[in-house]
């Protein structure tokens, strides 16, 4: 869910986001700013292992 929602709104993984922002967006879905912040941290550990693993 939260993937989808990142995506409709044209969101980068890796591009920085002021707090207003951050906030506005896990309003819009109805989570908490933490939980975002912790999908995001995962998921840059996954895609970094998976690039270790791909040698790359």
């Amino acid at each position: 869910m939260i993937r989808e929602v990142m995506i409709s709104n044209g969101w980068k993984m890796f591009r920085h986001y002021s707090q207003e922002e951050v906030e506005h967006i896990c309003s819009e879905i109805g989570i908490p700013t933490m939980t975002l912040k912790i999908w995001i941290s995962k998921l840059r550990r996954e895609l970094r292992i998976n690039n270790e693993a791909a040698g790359n």
